[in-house]
């Protein structure tokens, strides 16, 4: 599966946002025609196994950063009908929505009355609400309100490196009691002491199958979107470096096939 997910700035950097956001789209489904069948779009876990079973790749489209809706609830439902399965609420910055992990003011405390209005309507859609960027308060809000699994789409552990952007213990623990997913990020930034190489990403999944249980990880690795990858890794052609570091670290057959996949199609199934 390749995870294509649509970024512009939010204010103060622009204010088209939104219409930047249907451009990326209709470009994303260009490229798709332009593969000749070899990749697909896809918006469930049953679509993405049959595209695995004839061998194509299957396309999956995502936004981050909820300041695309411009505050109305009912783009909610357009990119819903364009095929989004699954949006961060934020990214960084307070947006109406969350505040962010790094937003120097916090105006909203957490998730926003519209916040709430989003993540209900994004559940009665069936599109994964995606806590990464999010606030300590703005997490709790939204496990608070939540009837379906949430997924914290690209991060690692705070206990290795002390950043809000970085999920503490008990919100590992919480997200996973919901049913939800942690996927683990490869920036070196935030992987803090364990490491610099692939190994350090294996031991990010250790240590949260510890709090959680492997069925609860998958790799949100934000391969374009950080400044450098851990040391060995430069594309999509490393990946085999990603099995054997989590057979490095004891993950058996089956707990590597989750982590590598699986474990995200149980949760897309249990979201739409």
């Amino acid at each position: 599966m390749l995870a294509f997910t649509s970024y512009i700035p939010g204010w103060p950097f622009r204010r088209d946002s939104d219409q930047l956001t249907d451009r990326i789209i209709d470009r994303y489904y260009e490229i798709i025609d332009e593969c000749d069948g070899k990749v697909v779009h896809c918006t469930t876990a049953g679509e993405m196994r049959a595209a695995a079973a004839g061998g194509k790749l299957a396309g999956f489209l995502a936004i981050e950063g909820g300041h695309v809706l411009a505050g109305d609830l009912g783009k909610v439902r357009h990119y819903y009908d364009r095929g989004v399965r699954l949006l961060t609420l934020t990214h960084f910055i307070s947006n109406g929505i969350a505040d962010g992990t790094t937003s120097p003011f916090r105006p909203l405390d957490g998730l926003s009355d519209f916040g709430k209005e989003v993540v209900r309507e994004m559940e009665a859609l069936g599109m994964a609400v995606d806590v990464a960027h999010c606030s300590d308060r703005a997490v709790e809000d939204v496990l608070e309100i939540a009837t379906k699994p949430v997924i914290y789409s690209h991060g690692a552990l705070r206990r290795h490196k002390k950043l809000e952007r970085n999920l503490a213990d008990h919100q590992v623990k919480a997200i996973a009691e919901k049913g939800g997913l942690i996927g683990v990020i490869f920036f070196p930034k935030y992987l803090g002491k364990s490491g610099k190489g692939m190994r350090s990403v294996a031991r990010q999944a250790r240590d949260i199958a510890e709090l959680a249980g492997p069925g609860h990880i998958c790799f949100g690795s934000d391969m374009d979107g950080t400044t450098y990858l851990p040391r060995g890794f430069v594309d999509a052609s490393d990946w085999p470096q990603v099995t054997q570091a989590l057979m490095d670290e004891g993950f058996n057959a089956d707990e590597i096939k989750g982590i590598l996949g699986e474990n995200f199609l149980r949760y897309l199934e249990e979201v739409a």
